[in-house]
């Protein structure tokens, strides 16, 4: 049952991210539209909106990562030093240890 819910779990990480990425990407053919946007009053609220998303898309994405890969590494620091523990092991996608 864990495992199924780590393979939901993670499917839906890798099609969030792939999302963002795809956000990013429109939001950067559209930067030039957003440049232009700030040069009249009346459409600085639309340049800002997307200053807002590319800015919001970008740092997410740079979190997320940073606290995946924190998080694998405090995993695999417990693993090695209990390795009796085989629930973290399956978690890391590690074998359980035969006998």
């Amino acid at each position: 049952m864990l495992g199924l819910v780590y393979v939901i779990v993670g499917l839906l990480l890798l099609i969030q991210m792939l999302l963002r990425l795809a956000w990013i990407d429109v939001l950067l053919v559209v930067s030039p539209l957003a440049a232009a946007c700030w040069v009249l009053p009346q459409t600085q609220g639309w340049a800002q909106t997307w200053n807002e998303q590319f800015t919001g898309a970008v740092f997410t994405q740079l979190l997320q990562v940073v606290a995946l890969k924190l998080t694998g590494m405090l995993l695999v620091a417990v693993v090695r030093l209990e390795p009796d523990v085989t629930w973290l092991s399956f978690l890391m996608g590690e074998r359980p240890p035969c006998g």
